[in-house]
C-alpha cells in the first residue's frame, strides 16, 4: 500500500502459569519490512502480574510520527 498504508494486527501472547515461584523473562522483536526492529522485554515478576494499556488501537505511520501508549503494569519492562 505503500508510504500512507495502514496494516492492522492483533498480537496475541499466552503464557502458562510457572510451576515455579520465579521471575519469568520474555523477548519479543516487531521488525517491518524496511528492517526496522523494536525489541520488547517484559520481566513477570513472581506472583500475580498485571499489564495494562491505555489504548485499544494504534495506527502507525511510515515516516516515524511518534505516539503515546500509557502503560501501567507492577513488572517490569521496556521497549527499545
Amino acid at each position: 500500500p505503500g508510504a500512507s498504508g495502514r496494516f492492522n494486527f492483533v498480537a496475541t501472547l499466552t503464557f502458562p502459569a510457572s510451576m515455579f515461584p520465579v521471575d519469568a523473562v520474555v523477548t519479543f522483536r516487531l521488525t517491518d519490512d524496511t528492517d526496522s526492529a523494536k525489541q520488547c522485554t517484559f520481566t513477570w515478576k513472581a506472583g500475580a502480574s498485571s499489564l495494562s494499556v491505555n489504548k485499544s488501537s494504534l495506527s502507525l505511520v511510515n515516516g516515524g510520527t511518534g505516539q503515546t501508549v500509557n502503560v501501567t503494569s507492577n513488572d517490569d519492562w521496556n521497549v527499545s
